[in-house]
């Protein structure tokens, strides 16, 4: 694997991409850009990388760092919404959601999040 192959892969894993999802955000082929993570194109085309760092919500140099930021851990469900959801490049299902689906996103999640404390109070009643 190359450098920019292992980042590509780190930051689509991290958004939760799949390769298809990535290739129909940027416009590049499944296959160029499976060969890209896996090192067996060693030399893709600048607007071939653009568009994938474009696709990512990141800049062409984040794909070439040398090593891209560790990762850090939440473990506050909270928190970890409120981290994704003031993304400036939201992905869902390979579309960058506008600020509408983001606030309609965000509602949801809260909802559902409201939803689990209700049912863990419930729970914890029972026990």
């Amino acid at each position: 694997m190359t450098i920019l192959g292992d980042n590509i892969k780190k930051l689509r894993n991290r958004a939760g991409m799949p390769i298809t999802a990535l290739s129909n955000a940027s416009g590049v082929g499944r296959s160029t850009i499976s060969e890209i993570e896996s090192g067996k194109a060693q030399n893709p085309k600048g607007n071939t990388i653009n568009a994938i760092a474009k696709a990512l919500g990141v800049n062409i140099g984040t794909l070439t760092e040398m090593e891209i930021e560790h990762e850090y851990v939440i473990t506050d469900i909270e928190e970890a919404m409120e981290v994704i959801l003031n993304q400036e490049n939201l992905i869902l299902r390979g579309e960058i959601l506008d600020d509408e689906s983001k606030i309609q996103l965000s509602n949801s999640i809260k909802m559902a999040l409201q939803f689990a404390v209700e049912a863990q109070k419930r729970n914890n009643k029972l026990i």
